[in-house]
């Protein structure tokens, strides 16, 4: 995991918090690349990270020896990865 400040992230790299005041003990923050519609090439890398940080997600959790975990849809926001290809990249990461 790369513990670098936000300012300095990388697609792909993952960052870990306190739950803060929050029910979580750890939260996993991490850095996604922005779909494009029109690039396949762009397309293809951004599933290519997801499917990454849905392995980096779990290689993270068994070091700190997380025993559940709530995923919510990477990259589906701001980033506008369709739901579906963000579904199937983080299966396929698993």
């Amino acid at each position: 995991m790369n513990q670098k400040s936000p300012n300095d992230l990388k697609y792909g790299d993952i960052v870990s918090s306190s739950g803060g005041s929050s029910r979580f003990k750890k939260v996993f923050h991490v850095c996604s690349p922005y779909w494009n519609d029109k690039d396949k090439a762009v397309q293809d890398w951004v599933i290519k990270i997801l499917k990454i940080i849905a392995f980096d997600l779990l290689k993270e959790c068994d070091k700190e020896k997380v025993k559940s975990i709530v995923l919510p849809p990477i990259a589906t926001g701001i980033c506008e990865v369709p739901n579906k290809v963000c579904a199937m990249a983080l299966y396929e990461g698993f």
